[in-house]
């Protein structure tokens, strides 16, 4: 993202219905927020629930399969960072 970047979808779509923008600035702000306020909210409701450990960044998602069995997923995945 560049430096100068707003959102160019309002905030109502993108924000989270367990989290909303007003959970995590505790004002309002304004429906089209620049990049670091997207960037710090996401990064808060992450830490808020806990799933930090759920998102892989530089990764690319190559294969998603379920299994009816035992009703779970298999993401395989490559770290771009690796090559």
């Amino acid at each position: 993202m560049y430096q100068q970047l707003f959102s160019n979808a309002p905030k109502e779509v993108l924000e989270y219905p367990d989290y909303t923008f007003m959970d995590h600035f505790g004002k309002p702000v304004g429906s089209f927020p620049p990049r670091e306020s997207c960037l710090k909210y996401i990064l808060a409701r992450f830490d808020k629930f806990q799933c930090s450990d759920w998102i892989k960044g530089n990764t690319a998602v190559k294969l998603v399969t379920y299994n009816e069995d035992t009703q779970k997923f298999t993401v395989n995945y490559k770290n771009m960072d690796a090559e």
